[in-house]
């Protein structure tokens, strides 16, 4: 397969996101609804990680894609999250601790503690993988690993603003309505800006082949 210029995988991602975007802009029946779960930005959220996942394994060849299971499988988990798929099937949530606090059967807690299983050999993976290529690449200067660490804080800044009101209501700081609202369509934005800046690390990484599987 031939090559395609970084610059052009992601002119057609920005294009891509855009019409989707103006899409749900111009069918949505109220502007409140583009910023709830489910629909508008985190459906097109959902969108751009599935298409991170196809470029990952795209330049890094499915060989080695399978060897390194770890970078699909964490784009997998985030997209499955963002539909909401740890509070599919159960009242409280898989990842919540209330959830194996509860008086439930310990058979209906089996799914709840595989996953957790899966996700605990998917961090010490990437710890133990990806975290010293990473860090090495910030003090070289890489540009892939300065994206990573980009999305990162977008990431955390996104998590950290989610449900504003509730987070500070134990300390007696009462979050006026509009600013939970902002805050909300502002994490929900920077989610998709975490999705956009990894897409971007993964077509300007060094080291990938694409539409090879050999390395």
């Amino acid at each position: 397969m031939r090559q395609l210029p970084p610059a052009t995988i992601l002119a057609f991602t920005a294009t891509m996101t855009l019409l989707l975007l103006g899409w749900d802009l111009i069918f949505i029946e109220s502007i409140d609804l583009y910023f709830k779960e489910g629909v508008g930005i985190e459906q097109v959220t959902v969108v751009l990680l599935v298409w991170a996942i196809g470029l990952l394994v795209w330049r890094l060849g499915l060989r080695r894609s399978l060897r390194e299971w770890q970078l699909p499988l964490a784009l997998l988990l985030m997209a499955l999250r963002e539909l909401d798929f740890d509070k599919r099937f159960t009242d409280q949530g898989v990842l919540k601790l209330r959830y194996y606090t509860s008086s439930e059967p310990l058979t209906d807690k089996l799914p709840g503690i595989l996953l957790l299983l899966v996700l605990a050999l998917m961090l010490y993976r990437l710890a133990r993988r990806n975290l010293m290529p990473w860090l090495r690449g910030l003090r070289q200067r890489d540009l892939c690993a300065w994206l990573v660490a980009m999305a990162g804080v977008a990431g955390v800044i996104a998590k950290s603003i989610d449900g504003l009101a509730r987070k500070l209501a134990p300390f007696g700081i009462e979050v006026p309505a509009i600013v939970g609202e902002r805050a909300g369509r502002i994490e929900e934005l920077l989610e998709m800006l975490f999705v956009f800046l990894l897409i971007q690390a993964i077509v300007t990484a060094r080291g990938a082949a694409p539409g090879r599987g050999s390395r």
